[in-house]
């Protein structure tokens, strides 16, 4: 895989990020894709706490990163 492909599945990665938050945040966990959450968890953008999966600080740095990107 060359690094432009490699870069763009990786800002892909991240705006799929900003999906499954906003599914988080709706309680709506169940329409997430199991793989791409353990890519995310693998990440560190997101982790397991007390059986409920939540954004970790990295993955809100991430998100906003996004967003600002888009602004």
């Amino acid at each position: 895989m060359n690094s432009v492909t490699s870069s763009q599945d990786n800002a892909a990665l991240c705006a799929e990020l900003l999906t499954a938050v906003d599914a988080l945040s709706r309680r709506r966990a169940d329409l997430l894709d199991d793989a791409k959450v353990e890519q995310f968890v693998r990440q560190g953008w997101l982790s397991w706490q007390g059986g409920a999966l939540r954004v970790t600080p990295a993955g809100a740095r991430v998100c906003d990163a996004v967003l600002l990107a888009y602004a």
